[in-house]
């Protein structure tokens, strides 16, 4: 989809995106049988898969238009880029909050379709609940629990990363703009103004990324070969 700003093909799924592309496609393809009287429900799981599918997509695409802005960005302060830069720099940053953004909306988005998938009725526990919040309730009610298991220590593995990406997105959307927090550091009458370290915030984007691509491949492989 973004690959066009750069004069390129169309992306050629791999890795962990291809992992878990190739296990939605089949839970969307084989339309997986409930109990007779609830095909409404069944529409309901494959809609929820198809956003899945969606989301997966525009976090990649986000992702890599990231990473493409972000390699035009040399400069060490704000002062010293000429616009070209400084235009690059900010979509940079446009695409890091929106790929940011995403990976939270995949972990929410999966963590809604197993709230339904397995008839949890985490709501009834907590209103507004979380992707942990799912996870925990299936290790209360022993639900699927070595897909519980492995998704559990998934989480736990990426947390630090996971950690800080939620701190950045908080910040976002409740305080400041987050990539203006190094102003505040500025020493009174100096007006030189560092460019972040954009390449550790893409380190912590590209595991957040890997995460929510295999978390959405472990839960579709472990209905697509039937183990309930």
């Amino acid at each position: 989809m973004l690959r066009f700003l750069f004069g390129e093909e169309r992306r050629m799924d791999t890795g962990e995106l291809a992992e878990a592309n190739r296990w939605l496609k089949a839970y969307l393809k084989e339309h997986p049988p409930l109990d007779k009287g609830e095909e409404r429900r069944a529409l309901r799981l494959n809609v929820m898969a198809k956003g899945l599918y969606r989301s997966l997509d525009e976090l990649e695409q986000s992702l890599y238009a990231c990473r493409r802005f972000g390699d035009l960005v040399t400069s060490a302060y704000m002062e010293e880029m000429d616009e070209s830069e400084e235009d690059d720099y900010h979509r940079c940053i446009y695409f890091y909050k929106n790929a940011l953004i995403r990976i939270f909306s995949v972990f929410d988005k999966l963590g809604e379709f197993l709230n339904e998938r397995f008839s949890l009725h985490t709501e009834a526990l907590k209103e507004s609940y979380s992707y942990s919040t799912v996870l925990r309730r299936m290790n209360e009610s022993k639900t699927a629990s070595a897909l519980e298991q492995r998704l559990y220590e998934d989480n736990q593995r990426h947390h630090e990363a996971l950690h800080r990406l939620k701190q950045v997105r908080n910040l976002e959307i409740h305080a400041i703009n987050e990539e203006l927090t190094d102003d505040l550091l500025l020493v009174p009458g100096v007006k030189r103004t560092p460019v972040e370290d954009l390449k550790e915030r893409l380190q912590d984007l590209e595991v957040g990324y890997g995460a929510a691509c295999h978390a959405v491949a472990e839960v579709f492989r472990y209905l697509g070969i039937g183990r309930e």
